[in-house]
């Protein structure tokens, strides 16, 4: 299975398989999804988007320039709604950017979060 706007990278089968098996098989998550891609949640979303700048702990937002679903846009106005926001971007990705660049991904993380580092 493709979907080429989601990873550069082909992901294997099994993982697809994994990922779409709740909307095959559950009624419940079948409605959710089909109810979220009308957009019903919007107004909930925007509501949680309103309350970001409240949160004051460091916060690391990871995009791509090259995101095919969220522009790059998206991401530095994220950050810019946080108090206390780092932005990295990983370029040669898309969406899934743990599974096209996993190094890249992981080493922003360590270099955010230090190991050793206690909450």
């Amino acid at each position: 299975m493709s979907f080429g706007w989601l990873a550069k990278r082909p992901l294997p089968d099994e993982l697809w398989d994994e990922w779409l098996r709740p909307i095959q098989g559950d009624r419940g998550v079948r409605r959710d999804l089909a109810r979220y891609a009308r957009g019903a949640r919007r107004k909930e979303m925007v509501a949680l988007c309103e309350k970001l700048p409240g949160f004051t702990k460091p916060a690391l937002v990871v995009w791509t320039p090259e995101d095919k679903i969220q522009r790059p846009e998206h991401g530095r106005r994220l950050v810019e709604t946080f108090p206390d926001a780092r932005l990295v971007e990983i370029d040669d990705s898309y969406t899934l950017i743990m599974r096209d660049r996993p190094e890249a991904f992981a080493a922003a993380i360590r270099e955010f979060v230090p190991v050793g580092a206690g909450g």
